[in-house]
């Protein structure tokens, strides 16, 4: 990992007191029940959504986090082998990251097991230079099958040995003052718009409610408890309050998170299905 600048890490300790956030990743509760591995996917064919939405911009605050999911078992084209650890280390644990930039662990520790069942890494910082950087997360797996290698097996994320976690994780840092550049993944937004929907929980119908301070085109996103996207459209909201019809006649009985996206900017909630 490329080392900041004594100017740049004065400017982390005053951005960790800014806003906790920084520094201190929480895992995303919504992939609870995933199966093993990093989200949001990594960008691939079958997923053009996935990888790093937001774009950072030279000499501006950026931060993105990834929630992990830490499995019993990890099942590798190569091998199947049970898990008594996964490690990220200090130091290199995510590669090619700009200058500028560092990342912090959940749990401080950087040891993740099986009975944490979700960890964290936020990538967080000023980036000094522009370009399209190719991240990679760096994973030493710890496990009784390995004995014969040693006892461990590092991996890096995304892993074309792993289904399901091919393709990249491209973080694209523009010019100063390029406009679109990342303000904050989820403040900024919620500052603008609130969301929520009524009845809830509901049996098949219900009615999402935008309040927005300006007209925008959103996207709405509907995901399952397993991090599936079973939905998805743009909406056009006008200044005040705006209305529209979520049909979950096709869903199972259960909670789902939804979304309203502008940019990479999210403000979610939960909705619960219950005939």
């Amino acid at each position: 990992m490329k080392k900041s600048l004594l100017l740049s890490l004065f400017s982390f300790l005053c951005l960790f007191q800014a806003n906790a956030q920084w520094g201190n990743c929480a895992p995303d509760l919504m992939y609870a029940d995933s199966s093993f591995g990093v989200y949001p996917a990594p960008l691939n064919a079958a997923n053009p959504n996935g990888g790093i939405l937001s774009t950072a911009c030279v000499g501006g605050d950026y931060f993105f986090t990834w929630t992990m999911k830490i499995p019993e078992v990890v099942e590798t084209s190569l091998l199947t082998v049970n898990v008594d650890s996964i490690v990220v280390t200090a130091d290199d644990a995510v590669l090619n990251l700009p200058a500028g930039m560092t990342y912090a662990m959940n749990p401080e520790s950087g040891v993740f097991t099986p009975e944490d069942s979700l960890a964290c890494i936020t990538i967080f910082g000023t980036p000094q230079e522009e370009g399209t950087f190719d991240l990679k997360i760096v994973l030493t797996l710890y496990s009784q099958d390995l004995l014969l290698v040693g006892g461990s097996q590092t991996l890096e994320l995304p892993s074309n040995l792993i289904a399901g976690a091919e393709g990249n994780y491209f973080l694209v840092v523009e010019p100063t003052g390029t406009a679109g550049c990342f303000t904050s993944v989820d403040d900024v937004l919620a500052e603008s718009f609130s969301v929520r929907n009524l009845p809830n929980p509901f049996s098949n119908y219900t009615n999402v409610e935008i309040v927005a301070e300006h007209s925008d085109e959103l996207i709405f996103r509907v995901y399952d408890l397993i991090g599936n996207e079973i939905h998805r459209e743009n909406i056009q909201v006008i200044e005040g309050i705006n209305n529209f019809e979520f049909d979950g006649s096709h869903l199972s009985n259960g909670i789902y998170t939804y979304m309203i996206e502008k940019d990479g900017a999210l403000v979610t909630s939960k909705m619960v299905i219950n005939r």
